[in-house]
């Protein structure tokens, strides 16, 4: 049952990988299966939703609330139960998998899509620059680019692993060194920054690892500090070197385009500041502010457009409401990840949150978060998830039978890759 489980996980997040390219067919078969799951065992569902809690879904159901004032309800239905099933399947993952199983999961598939991608050598054009940037397999390279900073950040986590076998330290490096290639070819800037922030974080919050057990919260706590303070530091120093900086990337000062959507996108969200337009309905066919942008920015399809950074697409659909709701998601996830972090220190620990972070790192220029079936998405609720069992775990530990049930799941607390 274990080799299903292991399929069945791996099939989820290959779907979702390549939904943009294939369609939705595979995305089909996960529906069904996880709907006639919960209809043959209707208790698993409950079990399910026990242990993701209540804060996740806020924000899908405000998104499904905001169809009363959309101006697409359809459309805004149709996001918000996509984002749900987002959410299932990553509860799922948890369920059926532990953290080890799925970062090799992870680290299989993404390096077989890298490969495979550098082999076909396709490319694609960027809408908005108009250059052309490999895209392999998938269909645009900023997916491709997410993919590549996976295979890169797991196979440092691997190399890094004091348990690693020297066949996986092998497998690790050349799987660092296909993701930092990929990433490069992708031609994606953003990715790129955000990839080394990744892998140096990863670093920073592996470093408590080398100390004692008892010392270990303490180390946590203030490498936080010093990385809250690195990353103000980063932003003052990217703001009073922007010049340089964009001319070193070959990026002109708009970023080729997305500081022109982030001004309308300003004095646009305040014409609904509180509950916004509702979910998905701003960039819809025949909306004037939108065919406004599409021909300003010579998006000829007129379609699949985002204003390219997270809060501003949230302020706009979904107002100052929908944004607290997301940022309290956002809060709750870390919070469980510092919390297993600082309490029962792991690679897996440190390797997911460094996963969840570059994530949110990456809503800077991208709206993944929330949006539905993006692996991004999949990917950052996964690592929620886990830090959510890990947190049950201890409970469970430290109140004895008492709450028996309370964490369905078995978790593996101290996993290790390529242990012998």
């Amino acid at each position: 049952m274990r080799i299903v489980d292991i399929l069945v996980a791996g099939f989820i997040f290959t779907a979702t990988l390549f939904a943009e390219t294939v369609g939705s067919v595979p995305l089909y078969f996960c529906m069904v299966g996880l709907s006639c799951a919960f209809l043959i065992y209707p208790h698993k569902l409950v079990e399910t939703l026990r242990m993701t809690g209540i804060v996740p879904w806020l924000f899908p159901g405000f998104l499904a609330l905001s169809a009363l004032w959309s101006l697409v309800p359809d459309t805004t239905l149709r996001f918000a139960l996509q984002s749900s099933l987002t959410l299932l399947f990553a509860a799922q993952i948890t369920r059926l998998v532990n953290r080890q199983q799925f970062a090799v999961i992870m680290l299989a598939v993404c390096g077989a899509v890298c490969v495979a991608s550098l082999v076909s050598g396709r490319m694609g054009m960027d809408g908005l620059t108009g250059r052309m940037n490999l895209v392999g397999v998938l269909s645009h390279k900023n997916s491709l680019g997410y993919c590549a900073s996976l295979l890169a950040i797991i196979s440092a986590a691997i190399l890094t692993n004091a348990t690693s076998t020297p066949l996986w330290r092998c497998l690790a490096a050349l799987g660092l060194l296909i993701g930092c290639v990929t990433a490069l070819k992708s031609g994606s800037v953003g990715a790129l920054a955000a990839l080394t922030m990744g892998i140096l974080t990863f670093v920073a919050l592996s470093l408590p690892g080398l100390y004692p057990a008892r010392q270990r919260a303490s180390v946590v706590e203030i490498s936080a500090l010093i990385g809250a303070a690195a990353l103000v530091g980063l932003g003052l120093g990217a703001y009073f070197f922007r010049d340089a900086l964009l001319a070193a990337v070959g990026k002109d000062a708009t970023l080729t385009g997305r500081t022109t959507l982030w001004f309308y996108a300003e004095r646009i969200w305040p014409e609904r500041p509180l509950l916004g337009m509702g979910g998905a309905s701003f960039w819809v066919q025949g909306y004037g502010p939108a065919e406004a942008l599409w021909r300003l920015m010579m998006i000829k399809s007129r379609t699949g457009f985002h204003f390219h950074n997270l809060i501003y697409q949230t302020l706009v659909e979904t107002g100052l409401v929908g944004l607290g709701l997301l940022g309290l998601y956002i809060a709750d996830a870390l919070r469980h990840a510092l919390s297993t972090l600082r309490n029962n220190f792991s690679t897996m620990a440190a390797l997911y949150l460094s996963i969840a972070l570059y994530t949110l790192i990456i809503q800077m220029q991208g709206v993944d978060l929330m949006q539905p079936f993006a692996p991004a998405f999949l990917v950052f609720a996964v690592s929620a998830f886990y830090a959510k069992q890990s947190a049950a775990a201890r409970l469970h530990a430290a109140s004895g039978p008492a709450i028996t049930g309370r964490m369905p799941v078995p978790v593996q607390v101290h996993p290790t890759v390529g242990a012998s």
